[in-house]
């Protein structure tokens, strides 16, 4: 597989973790949000986090070794500061996208508010296979779909 490049938004880079990013990772996931509710993951020990971002990054060349999906999490930077602000999981899809008509969603005002405020539209398969493919969002990249939360 070839290397996935770096998506960018206006102010965003997602681009692959490197053990430069330990630090900020660690102070985000394990300090920051320390009591946010991540499901079943617990916050870890700085030596926990470095061997997970460890395992991460060498994931990104043993995943392409095997011809797999560049599956795995990403660090999400802002781009002016360079300064990591989050993670994402990052998840290529080769879905069959062509059977999914436009139908956007507006099955919660919040939601439907966000999705407007990013460029992201849902879109819903009318086929019932198939059964992971149901509903899909998508999020196109360009200036117009950059989040503005402030000035």
């Amino acid at each position: 597989m070839l290397p996935v490049p770096p998506l960018e938004t206006e102010r965003l880079l997602i681009r692959p973790f490197t053990m430069e990013d330990l630090d900020a990772i660690y102070q985000i996931l394990d300090i920051d949000l320390l009591t946010a509710d991540m499901g079943s993951e617990q916050a870890k020990t700085r030596a926990e986090r470095e061997r997970w971002l460890q395992w991460t990054i060498w994931s990104y060349e043993e995943l392409a070794k095997l011809y797999q999906p560049p599956y795995g999490d990403r660090a999400v930077v802002h781009k002016h500061t360079r300064q990591v602000i989050g993670a994402c999981g990052f998840v290529p899809s080769f879905g069959p996208f062509g059977q999914l008509p436009s139908m956007p969603s507006a099955d919660q005002e919040a939601d439907a508010h966000f999705n407007a405020q990013v460029g992201m539209r849902i879109e819903k398969n009318p086929y019932p296979d198939p059964s992971w493919f149901q509903v899909v969002g998508i999020l196109e990249n360009g200036p117009a779909n950059a989040l503005q939360t402030g000035p």
